[in-house]
């Protein structure tokens, strides 16, 4: 506000924040979540300033999966004494340094891949297959690498060019079948490029 503005009732005039310590918040996927633990020491880098690294602690792990990312959210605090982090800021974390997927890794979106129906603590796909002129949900067991945002790599069980479910994969049980046209957002084919065609 300004002096000799007009304000309604309820319009806020200014917030106070305290800006020592700052907290970031980041999903983490199921498979990469056993490398986190409370009290962990993570490095942060920010574009804004450049060639300075910030070091905070994992203050908390949510016990349970956002219903719509299927990703866990972390909270890690970060000192900030000097007041160089502002409140809404974007970072970037480091947990460790292989934890980057690699370009020409065959990757899939996280919400392709389902609890695998054989043995629980495996995963699966669904791959798309047809048979007399109709398309078919068949669960395949997959062995996952690195994640990296919402895609995560395939290290064997899919090829490049397999067809697979990526929207609803919870909702399917192997050998139902699809119908085509009724959401085309919901199939896609894995590329080595981290896109889906």
């Amino acid at each position: 506000m300004e002096v000799g503005g007009l304000a309604s009732q309820g319009t806020s005039a200014f917030t106070l924040a305290n800006a020592r310590t700052v907290k970031v918040s980041f999903g983490v996927p199921d498979v990469e979540l056993s490398k986190l633990n409370k009290g962990q020491l993570l490095t942060f880098t920010t574009e804004v300033l450049r060639g300075r690294e910030f070091i905070g602690t994992i203050t908390d792990i949510a016990p349970a999966a956002d219903a719509g990312s299927r990703v866990f959210n972390v909270e890690v605090s970060i000192p900030n004494v000097d007041r160089a982090l502002k409140i809404g800021m974007v970072v970037a974390l480091t947990v460790r340094q292989s934890g980057q997927v690699k370009p020409t890794a065959l990757t899939i979106p996280l919400s392709a891949v389902v609890q695998s129906s054989a043995q629980a603590d495996k995963y699966a796909v669904f791959v798309v297959k047809n048979r007399d002129g109709k398309q078919y949900a068949q669960e395949q067991p997959v062995e996952l690498g690195e994640s990296n945002g919402n895609l995560i790599s395939v290290v064997s069980g899919i090829s490049s060019d397999a067809t697979v479910v990526t929207n609803g994969s919870t909702r399917l049980v192997n050998g139902q079948q699809i119908v085509p046209g009724l959401d085309e957002g919901n199939i896609g084919t894995a590329t080595r490029d981290g896109t889906i065609r």
